[in-house]
């Protein structure tokens, strides 16, 4: 056997040992799994769509349809998310999203997806933008 020969084999089991390692790295942490788009990706998506949209809502004057430092009176409507201008209830593509416990400087937001995962956000306030909506993931 030639000294390349031998060099080749050690390169060949140098490169299956590394694709063995990581697969058992990836495969046994987990780390594959968390790579993948959480079921509720999309509606977290809507619900910061709502929230800012929320918040927008808040600091518009009066006159041009905003809540003039409040959010009472704020409807899916208003913030462009729906026709029905009475609604605190929207049935987006990708759940049911409520504004409840609508108050002057603050309000609450409940999302709950088609597969029954529900997000919620509570005491949300003109400046609040939580990094994960204080989402409490549960299944009814």
């Amino acid at each position: 056997m030639s000294a390349g020969q031998i060099w080749r084999g050690r390169l060949w089991l140098s490169v299956f040992a590394l694709l063995a390692l990581g697969t058992a790295i990836f495969g046994y942490s987990g780390l594959a799994a968390k790579w993948k788009a959480s079921p509720t990706a999309e509606l977290e998506q809507r619900c910061y769509e709502v929230i800012d949209k929320a918040q927008l809502y808040y600091n518009r004057p009066a006159d041009l349809g905003g809540g003039h430092k409040s959010f009472i009176g704020v409807t899916f409507a208003k913030l462009g998310l729906s026709s029905d201008d009475t609604g605190t209830v929207w049935h987006s593509p990708d759940g049911e999203i409520r504004l409840e416990n609508i108050q002057q400087h603050q309000f609450d937001l409940v999302a709950t997806s088609s597969t029954g995962e529900k997000l919620e956000a509570i005491n949300l306030t003109y400046d609040t933008r939580p990094s994960h909506l204080g989402i409490i993931l549960s299944t009814d």
